[in-house]
């Protein structure tokens, strides 16, 4: 497949999961390598083998998954490399420097963020402007941003499109996956895309429909019902509940009822508790408060072996 970046614009990938998508975005960033044609920037060849060759030459990603640090501060997360540099053992000076420099990434995107604040008290869009202030310190030619709004809400999503933003009127190259085509449409000025690992096309913005990219994306016109029609649930009879479960840190009281022959979703963001909670039903993580129930008794699973049975 063949695409072109250019300066002070947003190039959107867009397909199906397994597409393509990030596994372009990590061949020109230096993550993995490619098993053949060529990567050019600024009509030189570009051939990196590592992130740091791709950061020095000015190609920086900023991964789906939050890469930050809690156990450090703001400055500290945007400027971690130098952090690993030094050992994390700074002098006044240098931690002064670290800091006033990152205050200026953050001045530069627009965001209304001090290096000051606690972390905890940063949304998740701004955490991920945090991201892309590291991205930056690179001072690099070309961004990509690989699903930056997957865990996002709509008031974070606009904090993020006003960094991206300010980048693009700085003249900065900015590669944009996402699967929210109405974003794509806000964000992109070119859209590419990919299915199974094929270039499908390059298109500009509003040349096409979002119901016509669907159908590239996935070969076909997609009708409006997929899903079978849900019957109405109607078995009562609990098999687990679970009443203000807590453990203490990471998830709040918590209460749940499972019935006989139901599925039951659990959604949210990442770190939001889920997986711990589910790690807690088969005894692998302690609860600090809160009861379980297994067919109306008391239940205590001190481990997996003990929930198995």
């Amino acid at each position: 497949m063949s695409i072109e970046l250019q300066a002070g614009k947003v190039h959107a990938l867009v397909g199906e999961n397994g597409a393509g998508k990030s596994t372009l975005f990590k061949i020109c960033a230096g993550v993995i390598p490619s098993d053949g044609g060529k990567l050019s920037l600024d009509g030189t060849a570009y051939n990196p083998r590592n992130m740091r060759q791709a950061q020095a030459a000015g190609v920086a990603l900023v991964f789906q998954e939050m890469t930050i640090n809690p156990s450090l501060d703001i400055a500290e997360n945007i400027h971690i490399d130098q952090m690993q540099k030094y050992a994390g053992v700074l002098g006044i000076s240098r931690w002064r420097n670290l800091r006033r420099s990152a205050q200026d990434l953050l001045d530069e995107l627009g965001a209304n963020i001090s290096v000051n604040q606690k972390l905890h008290t940063l949304d998740l869009g701004q955490r991920k402007v945090l991201e892309i202030a590291r991205a930056l310190s690179y001072r690099p030619k070309v961004l990509l941003l690989d699903e930056s709004t997957a865990f996002l809400d709509t008031r974070e999503i606009e904090t993020l499109f006003k960094a991206i933003h300010t980048l693009r009127e700085q003249g900065i190259a900015i590669g944009y996956i996402s699967h929210h085509l109405d974003e794509v449409d806000q964000i992109a000025d070119t859209i590419t895309i990919l299915k199974d690992g094929t270039w499908v096309g390059n298109f500009e913005r509003g040349e096409l429909t979002n119901k016509q990219i669907e159908a590239r994306m996935v070969g076909r016109e997609i009708g409006e019902n997929i899903y079978p029609p849900l019957q109405p649930f109607k078995n009562q009879e609990v098999v687990l509940s679970l009443t203000d479960v807590t453990i203490p840190g990471i998830l709040k009281p918590t209460s749940m009822t499972l019935y006989r022959g139901e599925i039951l979703g659990l959604a949210g963001l990442k770190g939001s508790g889920g997986e711990f909670l589910i790690r807690s039903l088969i005894g692998d993580e302690k609860l600090s408060a809160g009861e379980m129930r297994l067919f109306g008794q008391p239940y205590k699973p001190k481990s997996p072996v003990d929930a198995w049975k």
